[in-house]
């Protein structure tokens, strides 16, 4: 049986198959709120029987005719329709631009994402990956965790644990129009991302939460009926150095990562079990 394609829900994980709480605490992926994925770690909340050191997630926003849409309640008939362990693709229609946003793994510390929009006539959209960095402060224990910090370090967009913590490197295959990290996620901010200073920084005290965003915006300009594609990495490491070249490694080795990833897939649903017969039609879905 082939890979199959449907309506399933807008909701799921990426399998993660090296992560073990203690043997190799990777963390788990899960997806989030609109379109994107986060990094748990280690795991969800209470998942392990412990807090949740950090989140992370990488997230795409729509500019579409002036309006952007980045919340979950923006994107209405937003659906799955290939959800495997492997590959998660978003798909969603909105002002006549049809949107496929689709998320694979690329080794343990890389998610690639890929937005293909396509359009019956010709326009200009304008896409923004955003990531959002919360980090409980203390949960790991390390000496000196503080706070986060946004910047911008050879040619990506960071955010990383001040003074201690993973940082996280976010770069696409073509240029950004505008870059910039905030401590509050607004629709302004996603239209057009900008760094006030050569870096921000968030603060807080030990128990509590602090959260820091970033955000690239690209300009795709759409031909009628042609599609226009993005991809983009969010690479983690133990410092922006290595983070930047986890990204690279990553975006170099995204296709291979891919095929390897939908070879799985069809190999698995090869000799799946399926339904045959007089059966409602969501069960299909799970």
């Amino acid at each position: 049986m082939p890979i199959p394609v449907d309506s399933f829900t807008p909701h799921g994980y990426l399998d993660n198959p090296s992560h073990a709480r203690n043997l190799n605490p990777l963390g788990v992926i899960r997806s989030t709120s609109g379109i994107g994925f986060a990094w748990h770690y280690p795991a969800l909340a209470r998942g392990y029987g412990y807090r949740e050191f950090y989140n992370a997630s990488l997230n795409i926003a729509l500019t579409l005719d002036d309006k952007t849409y980045f919340r979950h309640a923006d994107f209405t008939g937003l659906y799955a329709d290939l959800h495997t362990k492997n590959v998660f693709r978003y798909r969603w229609n909105a002002a006549g631009v049809d949107v496929s946003v689709m998320f694979w793994l690329v080794g343990e510390h890389a998610l690639a994402c890929r937005t293909t929009l396509t359009s019956d006539v010709a326009q200009s959209v304008q896409l923004t990956a955003f990531v959002r960095y919360e980090r409980h402060i203390g949960a790991s224990g390390v000496w000196g965790e503080s706070g986060l910090v946004g910047l911008k370090h050879d040619g990506a967009l960071i955010v990383q644990g001040f003074e201690d913590g993973e940082a996280f490197a976010l770069k696409a295959d073509q240029p950004a129009v505008a870059s910039g990290a905030s401590a509050e996620l607004t629709t302004g901010f996603l239209q057009m991302p900008v760094m006030k200073q050569d870096h921000v920084v968030v603060t807080g005290h030990k128990g509590e939460s602090v959260q820091l965003y970033g955000a690239s915006s690209y300009a795709l300009n759409l031909d009628a009926n042609q599609a226009a594609t993005l991809d983009v990495v969010l690479a983690r490491a133990i410092r922006r150095d290595l983070a930047v070249q986890q990204n690279q490694h990553a975006m170099t080795a995204r296709f291979s990562a891919l095929a390897k990833a939908r070879q799985q897939d069809e190999s698995f649903w090869a000799q799946a079990p399926t339904l045959a017969g007089d059966w409602p039609e969501h069960w299909r879905r799970g």
